[in-house]
Parts: structure tokens; sequence; C-alpha cells
């Protein structure tokens, strides 16, 4: 069997390289589209179209796609991405789950650097006060001090709290879980007068959720 060699392409044309951004903004369905997002899933690296079209940002425009112009993006902004990550994940994030990771390491440094402010961010009583309390006129007649829906915040704390070796479990049946699969429930209720505190949150499947909800409903 004859050897084929893999060779470089080159004179690649405008219209071949324009229309790769566009299927992967298709694809990964991204307001903006990032070097390091293409990277990873397009056909071509970042540095072709910087050299063909002399900047990301031109090839962005050439292709008809948004440009994102926001640089003075706020901390709590940032912190509330990595916090919504995790949740989803039901892990700490690894840099490859960003679509833009380059902006915590320009901010902060380092992603590490990152991190360790953030758990400072997660941490903070006063923002979690903040986020969760009510505004005092619109607070539901059951007086609740809290919203009812657990923030990104919280479900990190609840992680943090309950995550062991890695290992994310239904706290009434012990089912591994993972992603959608994980389920913030109110130990007590919201019905019930129960808040949304660290405290009163657990993690449960959905089938153990799902038939609390069905049981208090009846």
């Amino acid at each position: 069997m004859d050897y084929k060699l893999k060779l470089k392409r080159i004179n690649i044309p405008d219209n071949e390289l324009l229309s790769d951004l566009k299927s992967v903004t298709q694809k990964i369905g991204c307001d903006s589209l990032t070097q390091e997002v293409y990277n990873q899933n397009g056909v071509f690296q970042s540095g072709v179209f910087k050299k063909r079209f002399k900047s990301w940002n031109n090839a962005l425009k050439q292709a008809d796609l948004p440009i994102s112009r926001r640089m003075n993006i706020p901390n709590d902004e940032l912190f509330n991405n990595i916090a919504k990550i995790w949740g989803k994940l039901g892990r700490q994030p690894r840099q490859s789950d960003f679509a833009n990771i380059t902006i915590y390491k320009k901010r902060f440094g380092t992603y590490n650097n990152a991190l360790k402010l953030f758990i400072k961010w997660v941490n903070s009583d006063n923002k979690e006060l903040k986020e969760n309390a009510y505004n005092k006129h619109n607070s539901p007649a059951t007086k609740h001090k809290t919203k009812r829906d657990v923030s990104d915040r919280l479900k990190v704390k609840v992680l943090m709290r309950d995550v062991k070796e890695g290992v994310i479990k239904c706290a009434l049946c012990g089912e591994v879980l993972s992603g959608d699969q994980i389920h913030y429930d109110h130990k007590t209720p919201w019905s019930k007068g129960g808040e949304t505190v660290l405290e009163n949150i657990q993690i449960l499947c959905a089938k153990h959720n799902l038939a609390k909800g069905d049981y208090l409903s009846k």
C-alpha cells in the first residue's frame, strides 16, 4: 500500500475560510466566535485568518459575523459564568469548558488565580444575600426571605459540600449523577416555608425529585 503524505494546504480561497467560520458559529450557537472556540472546532487555525485578513475581527466582519466589543466585563459577570458552568457540569470547570478562557487569564493572570478569587466570591455572604433576597415590595404572602430558584452561586456551594472524591450522588438513593441529571431540591419544601439557603438544599436524582413534587401536590 502506498503511503499518502499529508501536505499543508496553501492558498486556501477566502470564501472557503469564511464559510468555515460561519459553519462553526452555527454549530456552536455562540454570540461571538472566539479564536479559542474556533481552534477547537474549525478546519483551520485562527492564525490563518489573522494572516489573511490582518486580524481575527476583520475575518469575522468579512464573514458577516458579530464581533464582541466588550472589554471591561465586570468581575461579577465573569464569576457568574464560572458558577453557571460549574453548576451545569456538576464539577469544577476545566479551561476547555470555556468559550473564551483568554479573558480570565488576561484579567487574573492565570486560570488558577481566577479560581481562587472565584471561591472568595462564592463565599461572600453579602453578595449571596443580595442575590437571593426578595425586594420588599415584591415579597410573597408566605413572607419568604429568599427566592425559590437556586442560584448558580448556591449550586456551587452545594456541590463543594456534597461531592466526595469527585462523585455526585442522590441524597436519597445514592445514584451517581452528572450534568443534567443533577436536581437541586429544598429539603423543607418551598411551599412549606423552606428557604433557599445552603442548609436546606440537597442533590437528588430526577426520579426522587419528581416523586417528591408529586407527593407534595397530592
